[in-house]
């Protein structure tokens, strides 16, 4: 990854009480923000970062010094921890961050490091920095132990696992053993929280397969034999990037009566009618999920517009459910007869002229639990005819 340029910013000035960054073993720093913002001008201030192995730093003109003079900071903390084995000097030698490393990050809240060293203590000390009065503070400190040995995660039949991708640096590995007394197909199932990607490998005997998933991913294995352990592991894709997936959850069953889920149509895209476009309502268009019978959709519309810089319009299935509870301005439920590859048709009225609104649109299996179509934006016309 490219490191951003180290640019020495003005002396800090005043020295405020740390507040806490989060403490997780991963290799990218967000910064939190303070209770007390009135010292932050978000339209005016800029951060750098402070990372190093030794102490934290509480001015940045110390980390400078410390920078500009790494010989007598490094014999400080010779004499302080009393190194005194060629193992310890190697240690230290071989230390990236023995002396202070300073990212000016501008005005981004994140950044993310590479090449730590396992069971090694960081230090990091974020400063705040005004363009406009010269005032450097400390906003926040952190202090984390690099650990990558990631402990897999159990697997039962029927049951939902999830693991947080953003606390184990990216990857987490699950472990599933087949019943001793059923020999049939044997169905994982994946779905990436966050709306980022996953890279999903299953390894079984001899046996490995590997898997792009974005919203909701099947692995199957046919006549599974019994009594076998099988290993999963997800590597979030863009892992030292800011929008990698969040987390991930996994259902591992041979019985699909088990599965919570529907099925999604390969194409999820909703389309709008434009010619249909009212002041107060607009016509809307998808395709029906590949389910028997018949299926409950819900439809909501809320007033706002999607970020330009989103690069993928599908929701965060993990939390579905819970965002179409919390949508208030249109919302509701209803049956289809349409059948797989048909295309359901539905007007949404009770919207207000001259507004964006974003439509979504969910199906929800009966007694289960409900997945997303893409995201749709929409205006409504400025007058009724």
């Amino acid at each position: 990854m490219k490191k951003s340029k180290i640019v020495h910013q003005p002396p800090a000035l005043v020295d405020y009480p740390n507040t806490k960054l989060p403490s997780e073993s991963q290799i990218t720093v967000y910064l939190q923000e303070r209770e007390n913002k009135t010292l932050v001008d978000p339209y005016a201030t800029t951060y750098c970062l402070v990372i190093n192995s030794q102490r934290p730093y509480s001015t940045l003109c110390s980390a400078q010094n410390d920078v500009i003079n790494p010989r007598q900071q490094n014999h400080k903390m010779h004499h302080r921890y009393q190194m005194s084995t060629i193992s310890d000097y190697e240690n230290e030698r071989k230390d990236g961050f023995a002396v202070p490393k300073i990212i000016c990050t501008g005005n981004k809240t994140h950044y993310t490091l590479t090449n730590l060293q396992q069971d090694m203590n960081y230090y990091f000390n974020v400063f705040a920095i005004n363009g406009r009065t010269n005032l450097t503070y400390l906003h926040g400190s952190a202090v984390i132990k690099f650990d990558t040995n990631v402990k897999p995660v159990s697997l039962r039949d029927g049951k939902i696992a999830s693991a947080n991708l953003k606390k184990l640096d990216g990857k987490a590995f699950f472990t599933y053993k087949s019943e001793k007394r059923i020999n049939s197909t044997l169905t994982f199932l994946i779905i990436p929280c966050g709306g980022g990607a996953v890279d999903v490998t299953l390894k079984y005997n001899v046996n490995r397969s590997k898997k792009k998933i974005r919203r909701l991913g099947i692995i199957q294995v046919k006549e599974s034999p019994v009594n076998l352990k099988y290993h999963i592991k997800v590597l979030s894709q863009n892992r030292y990037e800011f929008n990698k997936a969040s987390g991930v959850k996994i259902l591992a069953t041979s019985r699909a009566s088990k599965i919570p889920f529907p099925s999604l149509p390969t194409e999820t895209i909703v389309h709008e009618y434009v010619s249909l476009r009212k002041c107060n309502g607009v016509t809307i268009g998808w395709y029906a999920a590949p389910t028997n019978g018949n299926n409950n959709y819900c439809i909501a519309a809320k007033r706002g517009k999607l970020p330009e810089n989103l690069t993928h319009k599908a929701p965060d299935n993990c939390k579905i459910d819970y965002e179409m509870k919390s949508l208030t301005n249109v919302s509701y439920c209803k049956s289809f007869n349409e059948r797989s590859g048909e295309i359901i048709i539905e007007h949404i009225e009770n919207l207000s002229p001259d507004q964006p609104y974003i439509i979504y649109v969910t199906v929800k299996k009966d007694q289960g639990k409900s997945l997303a179509y893409d995201l749709l934006q929409v205006y409504t016309k400025p007058e009724c005819n």
